[in-house]
């Protein structure tokens, strides 16, 4: 059993994208965090949810970063400011792709900087993946792998009544070495899910 923790303010980052500037195949875009938006969906009937696009709210600012790469997205610092502000009890970060794992474990550290106490928890595809890597950085307390509707809701429910036992699909640690519980249950009728809560969206 783990200590019992009362949840009532989530947050879910879209961090920051990484791109390689001499690539004529990928321009820079921006695109909703659908994803993060549809999970909102499901926990805002019992959370207060916010949703930090950080892409789309610092899409003018680049950062130069090695060889032909930049960064683009509200600055680490400016993410900081919004934690401190919200202030809440879980953050959630998405992380899409390999390539922007960076930025994902880059925003989770600071957060963790900010209040070591607030519950950090990544998913998306790279995670999913590689889920006992990302573990490996100690700032990360849950990944939640595949569909994250209903996974992410359950594993707040069990982090609230301290009971982790019934849940499906994460990745925690456990006695200090990572636990992978495989994901078995998927969604079979995607028509039940809610609607994305676009209106969490800038």
């Amino acid at each position: 059993m783990l200590p019992r923790k009362n949840i009532k303010k989530i947050l879910l980052i879209q961090p920051p994208l990484t791109m390689q500037t001499d690539l004529s195949s990928e321009p820079k875009g921006v695109h909703p965090p659908l994803g993060l938006a549809s999970i909102a969906a499901v926990i805002e009937k019992d959370y207060d949810v916010k949703i930090l696009d950080a892409v789309v709210e610092g899409y003018g600012t680049e950062v130069k970063l090695e060889k032909n790469l930049i960064r683009y997205g509200l600055t680490f610092e400016e993410i900081a400011e919004r934690v401190n502000v919200f202030k809440p009890d879980v953050v959630g970060v998405s992380n899409l792709f390999s390539s922007g794992a960076r930025e994902a474990i880059q925003v989770i550290k600071l957060v963790k900087d900010i209040a070591p106490d607030i519950i950090t928890v990544t998913g998306g595809p790279h995670p999913s993946a590689l889920p006992e890597d990302v573990l490996s950085h100690g700032e990360v307390d849950y990944v939640v792998m595949g569909e994250g509707e209903y996974c992410l809701r359950d594993l707040l429910q069990g982090i609230e009544k301290g009971d982790l036992s019934e849940l499906d699909g994460i990745a925690y640690r456990k006695d200090g070495e990572p636990h992978v519980v495989q994901k078995t249950k998927f969604i079979d009728d995607l028509d039940k899910l809610d609607l994305p809560a676009r209106h969490l969206l800038l």
